[in-house]
């Protein structure tokens, strides 16, 4: 009998049966049947699958059936670890002991995460020359893991931190592979791991591996084996990756590194010593570290001038470019003088020439006279070494819409928020490419009427006027008081998110509540999980806690939203989008500022209800919602949600 979808998640299917926790929804199993006739039709879908829609087995049911079923390899890209530690530790296990067809599965991880056999070697070899400080406890350690023969070469594996410094010069790097030429080869946990991948039905990956990919396809090279299904799972997150990837930068603080490893630096002598490299090459690495010096010193200058947090270079505004020179200087001249050096020695220099020319060509690129279709910039240079020059492509869509969505059978994109919350996906699939793909909008399993309010302040200043945070604390701390905390507070800016804070904070001690700030001591995982256990406390957070982050229970059950979600004008890649969009005759307003405020405010919504059993409040403080036309958009843009508008004298 071959098995469809509503076989396994229907009333009285398989799940039903066999996982006790589990119960059939009405949307899943929707979902999943749109997904089978995707899988076997083939196309583009697009399905937004509000919190609690069980949405990963909705896909990942049609897609295994399919896959033992007809052959079919499948491919399912996240965005975030924890999604992927979700689907590969738990729900497809829980699939592979309900199914009567074993399916193999494994998780597709980028190379750098690998330890490098042969690197490993070569830097136990040679601790006085790599670095300033010795390793030798780490590196023993991980030699003693490398005795295990169940491990698998991942640095979350080895069960102790590796310090960065000393993972660089250890993991696994396609730019020096020797590939079958190498000692290591036979063992090498990389290409142990692209052998497991040849076999398996279905690959975990993300949608850096999965874009990377893509581009590496060009060059007939690719990383994943051919497959004709895909799924991209938090898929409002592409478009941002993809113009990462395509994009080339130019980060200041490597490039420094990266000259360092080579000259020396400190006690660590350097590759060059190490070689035995003319001492012509150690005096080009200096007057290339001088003047990238010199380089974003200008750059800094220009930014003390300015009032920006980052350098747009436009036509006619150039900086001058004083960096690419020496760095393409050095690459060619240890290109001439590695010959005879050992071949183990002489791959990672060779590796390391190629990184000069490729920086030393994005530098040129970046520097030069930008053209129409990327928007050139520098960021990071209130940071003592951690700027970076960008060249970002303003158009992903065209890349993604020929290479992917054009090559693959069958691709499905999801996310528990696509859309502005008018039932269309149309921004989000022109943004990415995918015009004309079908959209499946499901409506929330919850009792939102029951479970949330959506209260919109009135009577605030305007969030640019001086009085707007001195006023709306006084609403924070009443809204607080009233729910004993369990709060997040979600910023659009560092600067706002600070105020708040330190107008907040003694308040908030003073009640015993715990308070926790995105910038602090603690990282963010480390947050949420302070955050969960404490039960009462309040959260600061900026971009990464408006999506992605799920706190289910009642540790949280108020989530204020100070300032509407707009994306930053002066933001160099909103800045050139604006300027095309204008260009072409639209509205740049319509078209990119309100759905992007919009999605990311049901974004911002979603984290308060991850559970039928969660209830509690999201206000927004933000007087635009009711001084603006726009502003009827975010009261309705969360269907089935009682709204209120409170005044600021009504009890919090």
């Amino acid at each position: 009998m071959t098995l469809k979808s509503t076989d396994v998640l229907g009333p009285d299917g398989l799940c039903v049966r066999g996982l006790p926790e589990f119960r059939a929804r009405a949307g899943q199993v929707h979902m999943a049947t749109e997904v089978e006739t995707l899988i076997r039709e083939g196309g583009v879908l697009a399905v937004e699958a509000p919190t609690g829609t069980g949405k990963s087995l909705a896909y990942l049911v049609p897609a295994v059936l399919a896959a033992v079923g007809e052959g079919r390899r499948v491919v399912v890209a996240t965005h975030t670890l924890a999604l992927q530690d979700q689907l590969f530790a738990r729900d497809l296990p829980a699939l592979a002991t309900l199914l009567p067809t074993p399916f193999r599965t494994v998780r597709a991880i980028g190379r750098g995460n690998y330890l490098g056999l042969r690197r490993f070697g070569l830097a136990r070899e040679g601790v006085l020359d790599l670095f300033e400080t010795g390793p030798e406890e780490e590196l023993r350690r991980i030699a003693e893991r490398l005795e295990d023969v169940t491990f698998d070469g991942r640095r979350e594996s080895l069960g102790f931190p590796v310090a960065d410094e000393v993972w660089r010069e250890i993991h696994s790097d396609g730019n020096n592979c020797l590939a079958k030429r190498c000692p290591t080869y036979a063992t090498c946990f990389h290409w142990r791991a692209r052998a497991e991948m040849e076999g398996a039905a279905i690959i975990v990956a993300n949608h850096a591996l999965l874009l990377t990919d893509v581009m590496t396809r060009r060059e007939g090279r690719p990383i994943l084996p051919d497959f004709d299904v895909l799924v991209v799972d938090e898929a409002h997150m592409l478009e941002g990756v993809a113009r990462d990837l395509l994009g080339v930068e130019f980060p200041e603080a490597g490039v420094l590194r990266l000259l360092g490893r080579l000259a020396g630096r400190g006690r660590a002598r350097g590759l060059f010593a190490r070689a035995g490299i003319d001492a012509g090459c150690r005096e080009r690495a200096g007057r290339a570290f001088d003047a990238l010096k010199q380089q974003f010193a200008v750059l800094r200058d220009r930014l003390a001038r300015g009032d920006e947090s980052s350098v747009r270079f436009r036509g006619g505004d150039a900086v001058p470019d004083l960096a690419s020179a020496p760095l393409l200087e050095l690459a060619a001249a240890m290109e001439e003088g590695i010959e005879e050096v050992p071949e183990q020695q002489r791959a990672e220099l060779r590796a390391a020439a190629s990184e000069l020319k490729r920086r030393g060509a994005a530098a040129a690129a970046i520097l030069g006279a930008p053209d129409n279709d990327h928007v050139h910039f520098a960021e990071g240079l209130n940071l003592a070494t951690g700027a970076r020059l960008v060249s970002a492509p303003l158009d992903v869509a065209t890349m993604l819409r020929d290479e992917l969505f054009g090559r693959v059978k069958s691709v499905l994109l999801t996310s528990a928020t696509l859309g502005s919350g008018s039932g269309k996906l149309g921004h989000f699939l022109k943004r990415i490419g995918a015009n004309g793909a079908r959209e499946l909008v499901l409506p929330s399993p919850f009792d939102l009427a029951r479970q949330a309010k959506l209260v919109f302040v009135k009577g605030l200043p305007d969030p640019d006027d001086r009085q707007f945070i001195p006023e709306a604390v006084q609403q924070c701390q009443r809204a607080i008081a009233s729910s004993g905390g369990g709060a997040f507070l979600l910023f659009t800016s560092k600067a706002m998110l600070q105020s708040f804070l330190k107008q907040m904070k003694p308040w908030l001690e003073a009640r015993g509540l715990l308070v926790l700030d995105q910038g602090g001591k603690l990282a963010r995982p480390e947050m949420l999980d302070a955050f969960r256990k404490d039960g009462n406390a309040v959260l600061f957070g900026l971009e990464s806690f408006w999506h992605g982050v799920d706190v289910p229970g009642a540790a949280l059950r108020l989530v204020i939203i100070p300032r509407l979600p707009f994306p930053v004008p002066s933001e160099p890649v909103m800045e050139a989008l604006c300027e095309r969009c204008k260009a072409e005759g639209g509205n740049d307003f319509q078209e990119l500022f309100l759905p992007s405020a919009l999605i990311r405010f049901r974004q911002g919504f979603g984290r308060l209800l991850r559970s039928e059993s969660d209830e509690g409040i999201v206000m927004c403080l933000d007087a635009r919602v009711h001084s603006k036309s726009y502003g009827v958009r975010f009261r309705r843009c969360v269907e089935g949600v009682s709204v209120e508008i409170r005044d600021t004298n009504a009890p919090g």
